[in-house]
């Protein structure tokens, strides 16, 4: 009877170990994406505006289109000035009473020079207008595309904004749900460890586990050593010396076979959590407006409900002295 109510109290305090496990790597979890969408939201808040470097360019074009047809104009006032003085220059031998043909044929060589010199202007003036008519309408185009990728921007932000909300709001509802999971569980584990049935030494669930070993195989009877046994206790801290108990659980060996099916039931349960919380956030991370539908997933609310039903017997248990004195 004393061996059967170690075993009970060992499996329960075992369970519950693994439902702690559970919890605290589903909260690490969780609280790992809480702080990926906390980031997300904060890079979407953040205003951004779609730049051009090409836009400066047309800017800088027009610039130069102004000024180069402003120093044009500049040149053709001062060669509309020395055109207006060879002109008179030629009308002055043309007309003078003492005409004098070396005179009059310099001047006209002027004159002819000069007007041939308008000419350039005329395209000069022209190539001035054209580059600022193509940087205007260049930087219109420039600038339509630039709002419509603007937009294209905001609508990408705001999207990724909403998802991140949406699927911050389903993670801390769910974080919720198991952060009380695990204040239940250590809760029934303390009440069970205040019986002080196991050394605080040992209340850890790899510890638990290969007690639970020993004496379900037989190789211990009692925690304590006892006549032609050796105790649990004793078993354990000579095999933990010896190397063949792992710290780790991907590390224990295959002759452990109750840590070995405790570590597959938290591999198993954690994928199940986590595959039920992805599910609500791809299901209702694109609503827009607030979510306001059932953001728990099924695959949370059934671990809480079974961490309830435990501790709810492992309670009854203690209120009602089952383990107490019969071990």
């Amino acid at each position: 009877m004393e061996k059967e109510k170690t075993i009970e109290y060992l499996q329960d305090v075992y369970n519950l170990q693994i439902q702690q496990r559970i919890a605290e790597n589903a909260l690490t979890k969780i609280d790992a994406d809480r702080n990926k969408q906390i980031e997300d939201i904060r890079f979407s808040e953040k205003k951004r505006t779609v730049k051009y470097v090409s836009q400066y360019i047309w800017i800088i074009a027009f610039i130069t289109g102004i000024l180069f047809l402003g120093f044009c104009v500049f040149l053709n006032g001062l060669y509309n000035k020395e055109l207006s003085q060879t002109e008179n220059r030629v009308s002055y031998y043309s007309n003078s009473e003492t005409y004098d043909e070396f005179y009059l044929n310099g001047a006209k060589n002027d004159l002819s020079r000069a007007q041939n010199d308008q000419k350039y202007f005329s395209i000069s003036y022209a190539l001035g207008i054209i580059v600022i008519v193509f940087s205007v309408i260049a930087y219109i185009l420039t600038e339509i595309k630039k709002r419509n990728e603007q937009k294209l921007t905001n609508a990408y932000v705001m999207l990724i904004h909403e998802k991140s909300q949406n699927k911050l709001e389903i993670l801390n509802k769910n974080r919720f749900v198991l952060a009380n999971s695990k204040s239940e569980i250590d809760d029934a584990l303390n009440k069970l460890y205040s019986l002080n049935i196991i050394y605080k030494k040992y209340r850890d669930m790899e510890a638990c586990g290969m007690f639970l070993e020993y004496l379900l195989s037989g190789r211990a009877q009692a925690l304590e050593a006892t006549q032609g046994y050796v105790g649990a206790y004793s078993l354990y801290e000579d095999e933990l010396f010896r190397g063949v108990i792992r710290d780790k659980l991907d590390q224990v060996l295959q002759n452990q076979r109750i840590l070995i099916k405790g570590q597959n039931e938290i591999k198993a349960s954690l994928h199940s959590i986590e595959n039920g919380i992805e599910r609500v956030c791809n299901e209702l991370s694109n609503i827009k407006g607030g979510i306001n539908k059932l953001t728990q997933a099924t695959e949370v609310n059934n671990f809480y409900n079974a961490v309830a039903a435990y501790n709810t017997m492992v309670t009854r248990r203690i209120t009602e002295h089952y383990y107490d004195n019969n071990i």
